[in-house]
């Protein structure tokens, strides 16, 4: 659950397969990553802005470049939460799948590592700069 036109970021880096619409999933981005790994982003925004009238433009439904064929990063922004197709009647808010051999895995597990990884690097970062400064007051 989000709040309507929050952020949607990859979770790794792969290839945008697509860019669609269906009535269950509504607006949708698939990714492919290597290893037989996919990503779905489900129900982004189809709305214009302040409406509940489904008739928004792509441009607010995908970041910039975001299109079948196109490279992404890990974290890098591809779309905004909505409340599309079957998600009509309910709170905005992203359907995230993560599947391998078109098997749907549970993706706690995975993205909880990724947090690890990524709150260790910024502990890293943030000693590193601490004892430059300190060498810096030092001299």
């Amino acid at each position: 659950m989000a709040p309507k036109m929050t952020g949607v970021y990859a979770f790794a880096d792969g290839i945008v397969g697509s860019v669609e619409e269906g009535s269950r999933p509504g607006r949708y981005v698939r990714i492919e990553h290597e290893g037989g790994w996919t990503s779905y982003y489900m129900h982004l925004n189809n709305d214009n802005l302040d409406t509940d009238d489904n008739e928004a433009s792509w441009l607010l439904t995908v970041a910039p470049g975001i299109e079948e064929g196109a490279e992404v990063s890990g974290g890098q922004l591809i779309g905004w939460v909505g409340d599309s197709g079957n998600a009509e009647a309910t709170q905005p808010h992203l359907h995230f799948e993560i599947r391998y051999d078109n098997r749907p895995i549970n993706p706690y597990p995975i993205l909880a590592e990724i947090r690890e990884e990524a709150l260790a690097a910024f502990d890293a970062l943030r000693d590193e700069m601490a004892e430059q400064a300190s060498d810096h007051s030092a001299s």
